[in-house]
């Protein structure tokens, strides 16, 4: 979420997140995770299970932009996120890809389809007018993910362009009297467009807030592009730092599974480090509280069904190998801050 203090400028993004600093031998990254029957996020992190990713453009873009200049800065932004290389030793990469949908959609309402699951596209929307979430937000991505696994099945970002301008800054903002990265002017009015987009497009795939948990970065001494503050009219987020590339390749590693961390059982069931303390404590935290998926503990089991001639009823027989698993799916939207 963007804040200002002056405009209280929110931008919201998923409730997906994992973030990663690697200095010297030790980590600074967090992993989003579903949430908890009480609200905590203490589930599964969350993560895609697939590497090769889509997006969607919505027909009406915006007017804040000039011909299709949005597209070119979103696919540009996604470009950022793509073939990650990590900073710490030994380099390794992430595989994760991004491809623009052929024709723009007319789509509207956000979240997940499940009347019709075919028909489910990654959508980037900006609203000029009909926003209906609070004024300070500046940007909202909603993702849908299966509670027990953690599995990512949808994310979409809605731009806040009726209630703030967008623009594309490339180094400053307009008139910045030379001013750059976390200095732009005083006087500037402008959203960088691909500023927000890297951000967001970061909670999309999985990560999340470092200064939002005292044991990673509360402070966001870091300076990542995760971290949620920001001011009006920069562009220090449209890179990646260290622990963003380093987070994105644990997360995503090359030709391998997603990446986990065990839990230790004092934070079982319990938001970052729990109960757990010292080097307990460090060792979680270091690796992001970034649990693996929960174990199926139930299941429905299908059965073949054999007629009790002259009875009416039914009676029942194992079927062999047959199962059905009781997954439970929900939208989660969870709101990312950055200070102006």
């Amino acid at each position: 979420m963007l804040s200002h203090p002056m405009q209280n400028a929110v931008l919201r993004c998923c409730c997906i997140a994992a973030i990663l600093f690697a200095a010297g031998d030790s980590g600074a990254w967090v992993c989003s995770r579903a949430l908890s029957a009480k609200k905590l996020e203490a589930g599964a992190s969350l993560s895609w299970f697939k590497r090769d990713l889509t997006f969607a453009f919505h027909t009406t873009g915006t007017t804040d932009l000039s011909g299709q200049t949005e597209e070119d800065v979103l696919a540009s932004a996604f470009a950022v996120w793509a073939g990650v290389s990590s900073c710490s030793a030994p380099a390794e990469v992430s595989d994760l890809t991004f491809t623009a949908e052929p024709n723009r959609v007319d789509k509207d309402p956000v979240g997940f389809n499940f009347l019709n699951p075919g028909a489910n596209q990654n959508l980037l929307i900006f609203r000029d007018t009909g926003w209906i979430h609070p004024d300070g937000i500046i940007a909202l991505t909603t993702t849908t993910y299966v509670t027990q696994t953690g599995e990512i099945i949808d994310a979409d970002i809605e731009f806040n362009s009726q209630g703030f301008l967008f623009g594309d800054l490339e180094d400053c903002c307009p008139n910045c009297n030379g001013n750059i990265g976390d200095d732009p002017d005083a006087e500037c009015l402008f959203i960088d467009l691909a500023n927000t987009a890297v951000h967001e497009i970061g909670h999309i795939v999985g990560l999340g807030h470092p200064d939002e948990w005292p044991e990673i970065d509360p402070l966001c001494e870091t300076e990542s592009t995760m971290c949620s503050t920001a001011q009006l009219g920069d562009v220090d987020k449209r890179t990646l730092s260290c622990d963003d590339r380093d987070a994105i390749v644990f997360k995503y590693p090359a030709g391998a599974p997603n990446g986990y961390a065990l839990q230790p059982v004092c934070a079982d069931g319990l938001e970052a480090c729990g109960s757990c303390t010292g080097p307990i404590c460090t060792a979680w935290s270091d690796l992001g509280f970034c649990a693996p998926p929960t174990p199926l503990v139930n299941d429905m089991r299908i059965r073949d069904v054999t007629p009790i001639v002259g009875s009416g009823c039914v009676e029942a027989h194992p079927a062999s190998g047959a199962f059905l698993a009781g997954l439970g799916i929900l939208i989660v939207l969870s709101r990312c801050r950055r200070r102006a």
